[in-house]
């Protein structure tokens, strides 16, 4: 069964737009969280598992975890008791959850899934790679880059646009042990790495451990922004959460 790791945690998601405590994730837009596009972009229609990371201070304040019930019934809550230094980290939190062998979708939630969910895993799943990460045209130094060869991930270069090919906010591997080793991996060399990290960086580790990391360029029509991005070009259909967050 597929998995979907998506830590809540370890990520700028805070005070980004109107300046208060609330997580990013819980801004309503369209009169539900934000964090609901998120997962609903991450839905495959086949089997898959979704595990969340958040902090006890967000499910105690927020109540982030009863939210993530009812936008995903089933699902995992792994509640950390402190914030992990970045989304890399988070996502260590569910090695137990989840088997060496299972296949593996990792996903920030600081953005909105570019793509298409399901077109993305047919293609990742016809190749011979063992994960493939998808990519959007865009030429903004505020993503990260791919440098990429005959559809196969070279690199993955963070805030520098060597090409026109930004990563996507989630990637897949054929197997999970082999994020986890990568992962673990990217902490130790990255142990000063605070906020602002994606978890797509652990691509590098991948690739540096002789994994075949794949591509799948996302048609421009299927293009999604960034949550940022999607709040403030909405933002008069914000309401307002002032009076619930000096209560």
């Amino acid at each position: 069964m597929l998995k979907i790791v998506v830590p809540l945690t370890g990520s700028p998601s805070r005070g980004k737009i109107h300046r208060s405590p609330l997580p990013l994730v819980l801004t309503e837009i369209d009169s539900q969280p934000l964090l609901e596009t998120i997962v609903s972009k991450l839905r495959p229609a086949g089997p898959h598992h979704f595990i969340f990371v958040t902090t006890r201070d967000d499910a105690r304040r927020w109540a982030i975890d009863d939210v993530v019930r009812q936008i995903a019934p089933g699902c995992s809550i792994l509640i950390a008791p402190s914030a992990p230094a970045n989304p890399v980290f988070a996502t260590l939190l569910a090695i137990d959850e989840i088997e060496s062998e299972d296949e593996l979708l990792v996903a920030d939630s600081s953005r909105i899934f570019e793509g298409e969910i399901d077109p993305f895993l047919s293609h990742a799943r016809r190749l011979s790679f063992e994960g493939c990460l998808p990519s959007f045209r865009c030429t903004h130094p505020k993503w990260n880059y791919l440098r990429e060869e005959q559809g196969e991930v070279l690199q993955v270069v963070e805030r520098r646009p060597v090409s026109d090919q930004a990563a996507a906010s989630a990637f897949w591997l054929r197997r999970a042990r082999d994020y986890f080793d990568a992962a673990e991996q990217h902490v130790v060399r990255h142990l000063d790495r605070s906020e602002g990290e994606e978890t797509n960086t652990v691509v590098n580790e991948l690739v540096l451990a002789g994994r075949r990391i794949g591509n799948w360029r996302i048609p421009s029509r299927h293009s999604a922004p960034s949550m940022e991005s999607a709040a403030s070009n909405r933002s008069h259909k914000l309401k307002s959460t002032h009076n619930f967050i000096d209560s």
